[in-house]
């Protein structure tokens, strides 16, 4: 076995989940996020123009406002956060503490994810396709959207910065 470059173990709450979760949202996403909201803008805009234009009145226009803006929300805000809440749920379903502990190994090539279960996730680093930070975390995402978070201040040898060095990350 070859000699592990560094060691981090990071327990996860559930709001370190939902930070590292956030995390994981692409440009993408947030660009479909920007241009459904653009959209909506424009219908709505369109339909209170219409309603003015029929004689209609400003609280039909108001009423359709605020639902517009709590259909945005629900989509946007509300849905994401039940969906990651409920992957956290699923993952700490047999901890009482409704905690999950990671310990991440680095190596010269790959590195080797192990959860309290003892079940093994390696990879390569090459098939590391995206380096994240937040505020608390790295996450590390690999090309088969498999995600691996480290806590901050979670490692116990090594460093990120011996890490990035090993994967050729600048």
């Amino acid at each position: 076995m070859k000699p592990m470059i560094a060691e981090n173990r990071v327990t996860v709450n559930k709001k370190l989940f939902l930070e590292g979760a956030a995390a994981l949202k692409t440009k993408a996403y947030k660009r479909v996020v920007l241009i459904t909201l653009l959209i909506l803008a424009i219908l709505f805009g369109i339909s209170a123009a219409w309603v003015v234009h029929q004689g209609g009145t400003i609280y039909y226009t108001v009423g359709e406002f605020l639902f517009i803006g709590f259909l945005i929300l629900w989509i946007f805000v509300f849905m994401p956060r039940n969906k990651s809440a409920a992957q956290f749920k699923l993952m700490t379903r047999n901890n009482p503490d409704g905690v999950i502990t990671r310990t991440t190994r680095f190596f010269e090539t790959y590195l080797q994810a192990t959860t309290e279960t003892g079940k093994n996730l390696s990879i390569s680093y090459r098939d590391i396709a995206a380096w994240r930070e937040t505020k608390h975390l790295w996450v590390l995402v690999s090309k088969n959207h498999q995600a691996i978070m480290l806590g901050k201040d979670g490692f116990t040898q090594g460093s990120m910065d011996e890490i990035k060095k090993a994967a050729g990350v600048n």
